[in-house]
């Protein structure tokens, strides 16, 4: 993009959201404050695996300032359960923990000590069982089931090649599959190499805590949430209560950052119970030790086996991937298909064979991050790619450039294409790197990497309105959430510019479900691209509009 060619594009002009923030007026979901509102604070596992044998909660209900403790007695006449694609996480802990920070009973009260003075009263007794931290330990043949029934959930339906099966073993929840072609062609290989590569989970670690305000009047439901899936939780809760999604309203405010941790439910669910049970709002917000107790990323292990020609032909990759999703399936299917399509690369390949396994174990669940799998694909694919470089005595430049898919051909078989010139791209990183004459002391190093985002697995759909005032002021309405990250402030841009505005007269609309269009969520990298293209495309209309009516107006 040049200056010369935008009006607004590229142009200075402040964030959207930049004075709302440095004065402090900016508002989140831990700000909201209702007449009437409780406090919920909740009790959590000591064990990293047990059954619940009971749970009293009867000195706690005696202490002046409660008014419920939540425990799983709550649950008559819901679904208490909740998941991305598997609806295996409980709302409170039913028959077992699965891991150290397992939410077991939440109490309401008029303030946050009390709620926590009364946390100290409830008598758990539990009966132990054998914990499986790994991967390795819930895979072995006398390792003990998590789960001993089969958990509500479906399977996503996937385009050529690819395939997935709910539950195929003991502690798998999701098993994602991804083939091409015949295997025999690694019988023709020159060289065959098989890694391993370990992979560590990580936090998102947030300024903003997971939070949630609920309120139940009536058969209306408010929630102010900090999530990054208005839509989406809307539905959970819906089907988690039994209660139409029409008369559930979710809002959000700004979101002091997510990172993917806040898709899916979190603390809307419990913050709902409670409000249905007292008659009044709750304020559920979660402690930063809390955080690190709800979601990670994915630790995994990935096995590459590949076959390759002499002259650095790519010809053959196996993959055997494993992901430990902890405790319950969470985004694990998501993270699992995507880690899948991911793992072959930007390269050609005659032949793939990818096993993507979410394995569960007794650690904090796993969801997404940053990527969704992506992380995980590229740093054993990329590594794998220079350690193949290196026994080959070939630079890693020209193994990438051998085997780089060309602008326009098909990520996989049945998939969409690659949209960009990948080779164009690394030599420009090259030159700038001055890579060719790069320092080779000891000790010194320059590495390079093609990491792209796939075009397989579910389609990511946006919708926008975008409206014009009287005075010729512009109103956005997009489910879009400011999450840090400068949403608002491309998605006007791209308004203004259409429009031939200022940016100034664009005003971009509150978040809320009942009259917000919908949207799949905030996430993925995909605001500019996806809910760009639906802004920019309403806005054109706008301007025709706007146009055919001044035509005859001043005819």
């Amino acid at each position: 993009m040049t200056d010369d060619k935008f009006r607004t594009i590229g142009k200075h002009h402040p964030r959207y959201d930049g004075m709302d923030k440095i004065t402090g007026v900016a508002r989140y979901a831990a700000d909201v404050e209702i007449p009437g509102m409780l406090h919920a604070k909740v009790l959590r596992s000591p064990h990293a695996h047990a059954r619940v044998l009971n749970i009293d909660t009867t000195k706690a209900n005696a202490l002046p300032g409660v008014c419920h403790v939540a425990t799983r007695s709550d649950f008559e006449g819901m679904q208490p359960v909740y998941g991305w694609l598997i609806k295996d996480q409980p709302v409170l802990a039913i028959d077992k923990v699965r891991y150290v920070g397992d939410m077991i009973a939440a109490v309401a009260a008029e303030d946050e000590a009390t709620a926590y003075r009364a946390l100290d009263l409830i008598e758990v007794e539990y009966e132990p069982l054998q914990a499986v931290p790994s991967i390795e330990a819930s895979l072995a043949d006398d390792a003990p089931a998590l789960f001993e029934e089969p958990q509500i959930g479906f399977v996503n339906r996937y385009g050529t090649g690819a395939s997935a099966v709910k539950e195929p073993r003991k502690n798998v929840c999701y098993q994602f599959n991804y083939k091409t072609n015949d295997s025999d062609v690694f019988d023709g290989c020159d060289h065959v190499f098989e890694d391993c590569f370990s992979f560590s989970r990580m936090q998102h670690f947030f300024l903003e805590p997971y939070v949630a305000v609920a309120q139940w009047e009536g058969d209306q439901v408010q929630v102010w949430s900090a999530t990054q899936s208005p839509f989406l939780n809307r539905k959970e809760l819906s089907r988690i209560f039994q209660h139409p999604e029409e008369k559930i309203n979710i809002n959000v405010f700004y979101v002091g950052g997510g990172f993917g941790a806040k898709t899916g439910c979190k603390t809307e669910p419990l913050a709902v119970l409670l409000a249905r049970k007292t008659g009044r709002p709750v304020r559920l917000a979660f402690t930063t030790q809390e955080q690190l107790f709800t979601n990670t990323q994915h630790a995994a292990t990935l096995i590459l086996r590949t076959g390759v020609m002499n002259d650095g032909t790519l010809i053959a990759r196996q993959s055997e991937i494993l992901l430990n999703s902890g405790a319950y399936s969470d985004a694990s299917p998501l993270v699992a298909e995507k880690v899948g399509y991911r793992i072959p690369g930007s390269y050609r390949w005659h032949h793939i064979d990818t096993k993507v396994q979410c394995v569960l174990t007794t650690q904090v669940p796993a969801g997404a991050f940053r990527g969704f799998g992506g992380t995980q694909a590229a740093w054993a694919s990329e590594s794998q790619i220079d350690m193949i470089a290196r026994r080959l005595k070939m630079d890693p430049y020209d193994l990438r450039v051998k085997n780089l898919k060309n602008l326009g051909e098909a990520f996989v078989p049945g998939e969409s294409t690659i949209d960009s010139d990948l080779k164009l791209g690394l030599d420009l990183v090259c030159e700038k790197l001055n890579y060719r004459n790069r320092s080779r002391m000891r000790g010194h190093g320059m590495g390079l990497s093609v990491v792209l985002k796939d075009g397989g697995g579910v389609n990511k759909a946006a919708h926008a309105v975008v409206k014009a005032t009287t005075n010729g002021g512009i109103i956005v309405n997009s489910a879009t959430l400011e999450l840090g990250q400068g949403a608002h402030t491309a998605l006007t841009s791209l308004v203004a510019e259409v429009l031939n505005c200022k940016w100034e007269k664009v005003t971009f609309a509150p978040v809320t479900t009942n009259s917000t269009p919908w949207e799949q969520g905030t996430f993925a990298s995909s605001s500019t691209t996806i809910m760009g293209r639906a802004v920019m495309e309403a806005a054109e209309q706008v301007k025709q509009k706007v146009l055919a009516f001044a035509a005859q107006d001043l005819d």
